[in-house]
């Protein structure tokens, strides 16, 4: 026959398990932010080059790259040209790309020569550009 007092876990025992399980999510978080890092930094890097692949369709249609240093417009250019379908959600905020983002902007440059496309990541610290010409 079991005694009362036998059932259930002592405090030490759900002490040590929470400890156990404070120190695995310690290990595991840094990983999984490290992971959505290198992931949001792919989805840009492949808005890049949807946009670049629009701005292409739109010069050999239109005969020329749109003529610009406003990327909304670029954007707003490429959809009435039909090169673009709709404008790329910024995996930094989950929204679409908007004047005014404070994180994974866009930069559109354009000259007599053909634009370069500049895109960032969490920071300006983080940016790489692309370019085309004619």
């Amino acid at each position: 026959m079991r005694m009362a007092e036998d059932e259930g876990f002592s405090l030490i025992e759900v002490v040590i398990v929470m400890a156990v399980m404070a120190v695995m999510a310690a290990i595991a978080y840094p990983n999984y932010t490290a992971i959505q890092s290198k992931a949001r930094r792919s989805a840009q890097e492949s808005n890049v080059a949807t946009i670049q692949t629009a701005l292409e369709t739109h010069r050999l249609t239109m005969g020329a790259y749109p003529v610009t240093d406003a990327v909304m417009v670029v954007l707003q250019a490429l959809i009435q040209s039909q090169s673009l379908r709709q404008i790329p959600t910024n995996p930094y905020t989950g929204k679409a790309y908007q004047e005014g983002d404070r994180v994974g902007v866009l930069r559109y440059q354009s000259s007599s020569s053909g634009y370069q496309l500049t895109a960032c990541g969490q920071d300006d610290t983080d940016c790489w550009a692309t370019s085309g010409t004619p």
